[in-house]
């Protein structure tokens, strides 16, 4: 007879083989929720959803029961779900997602969908893209897949940045896996390691197309309140901008000018209590045009300023 095997401090316990549904009402009950529960016994087994339900009899091999448990006893640490995963979906993308970089966002897809149209206005044969604050690459990743039919065949080029090296590796990973599943994103996307602006080719100056990015910009009281999955497991460096939430913000919106080309414009995701902030620092350093963009929630979210109304 088998016996069951504890793992220690984690509630679940290693005993015969799963069943297929088995399996996934274990992981229903660990995440409380049916499609994750779904994700994570795809991750284990690699069938997808129907073949899942087919196979609901099936008895797991004993590799995929262990790994089953490991992976439930992340979940019940209070991991995030994107990390135990290992990859998360982003506009159709499958983003690599570790403690190295931030869980992307429904929010973040929304700046891609704004920086794609703001690009498609701006008049030129070539355009030239800085994603500062890279993190996984996602947002440059999918402005470089996407980008080509938005912005009519014109060549277009993503230099994205990160101070943190450890991010830069996991972005670098991930343009990897892209380019096996896109290769005509090849030479499209380039890495850069440093400090906003300090990390861009002083070539570059007055030539850039777009600003895109997605800063830390919670204040340090907003931080301490945040949930403990977000607490223990996110880097705070890319989510705390200072006391006020706006030290990065300040740092990128008054260094824009220099940097970009003459129809040029940014594209920033902020938190919704920086409204009235971002914009007045956006006309006084002298963009044209300065307007803010509600989420799906209706909440404003993305700032977009345009050296000249086009």
């Amino acid at each position: 007879m088998s016996k069951d095997v504890s793992i220690p401090g984690s509630g679940f316990h290693r005993g015969p083989a799963l069943r297929m549904k088995d399996a996934l009402e274990s992981a229903r009950k660990a995440t409380g929720a049916l499609n994750a529960a779904y994700w994570i016994v795809e991750k284990v087994t690699g069938y997808d959803r129907s073949g899942i339900m087919l196979r609901g009899q099936t008895v797991l091999p004993a590799s995929q029961s262990g790994l089953l448990y490991t992976l439930l006893a992340r979940i019940e640490a209070g991991e995030p779900l994107q990390y135990v995963l290992g990859t998360w979906g982003f506009r159709g993308l499958d983003i690599h997602c570790d403690r190295r970089a931030l869980i992307p966002r429904p929010e973040t897809e929304q700046v891609v969908d704004v920086a794609l149209e703001e690009l498609s206005k701006i008049p030129g044969d070539d355009l030239l893209v800085a994603d500062l604050g890279t993190g996984s690459g996602a947002i440059a990743l999918a402005i470089a897949v996407e980008g080509g039919s938005k912005v009519d065949g014109r060549v277009l080029k993503v230099v994205a940045t990160d101070i943190s090296r450890d991010a830069l590796e996991l972005a670098a990973e991930n343009l990897e896996y892209t380019v096996g599943n896109r290769p005509e994103i090849a030479g499209m996307v380039i890495f850069r390691q440093g400090s906003w602006y300090d990390a861009l080719d002083r070539g570059d100056r007055g030539r850039l197309s777009m600003i895109v990015s997605n800063p830390p910009y919670l204040s340090r009281s907003q931080w301490v309140s945040l949930d403990p999955i977000v607490l223990e497991y996110e880097p705070k460096v890319a989510l705390v901008g200072g006391e006020d939430g706006l030290e990065c913000l300040r740092v990128l919106i008054g260094g824009a000018i220099q940097w970009l080309s003459e129809n040029g414009c940014m594209v920033l995701e902020i938190d919704p209590l920086q409204e009235e902030a971002v914009v007045e620092m956006a006309v006084k350093v002298g963009f044209g045009r300065v307007l803010i963009l509600d989420d799906l929630c209706g909440r404003p979210r993305v700032c977009v300023a345009e050296r000249h109304s086009l």
